[in-house]
């Protein structure tokens, strides 16, 4: 009932009640405290504009952020995310900035599928029927995902 009324799944309602739920009950005044002290502590910059302005100037000198995370460390005993780094560099460039344009900055990306990638259709039809012609008297069906190499599989069930 209280889920349908606030519009969300009974599920969540479980949940929420399973994960802030005390001796004393649900204690809801508790929770939203709770949850605001967390807020608030997300929103706070955990870098102060200095550090920011040193990581900056490593950045537009082709530093790129693992190196920075790690000299940071090894160096100052600061600990600082390549992740934050990456994140900062977004943010400059959203806001007009010209740090993305350093070559070391791009986050390499790992591709799902090379250029080099041999699974055509007709590669993967030919596999399957060599794969199963030693037993084609046994199969009657096979199960696949539905990737694009997998379109000629009327062709296959035929054979």
């Amino acid at each position: 009932m209280i889920a349908k009324v606030i519009g969300v799944d009974k599920s969540t309602v479980s949940r929420e009640l399973k994960r802030n739920s005390g001796k004393r009950g649900y204690r809801p005044k508790q929770v939203n405290a709770f949850a605001k002290d967390i807020q608030q502590g997300k929103s706070e910059d955990r870098l102060d504009n200095i550090t920011w302005s040193f990581i900056k100037l490593l950045i537009e000198n082709d530093w790129f952020p693992e190196q920075i995370q790690d000299w940071m460390k090894e160096h100052l005993s600061y600990s600082v995310s390549h992740e934050w780094i990456y994140q900062y560099i977004l943010k400059d460039k959203q806001a007009g900035g010209s740090l993305y344009l350093h070559p070391r900055c791009k986050k390499k990306t790992k591709k799902r599928y090379g250029s080099n990638d041999r699974r055509t259709k007709e590669n993967t039809e030919d596999a399957i029927k060599r794969l199963l012609s030693s037993i084609s008297g046994q199969v009657h069906t096979i199960t696949s995902d539905n990737g694009k190499e997998l379109a000629n599989h009327e062709k296959i069930a035929k054979r």
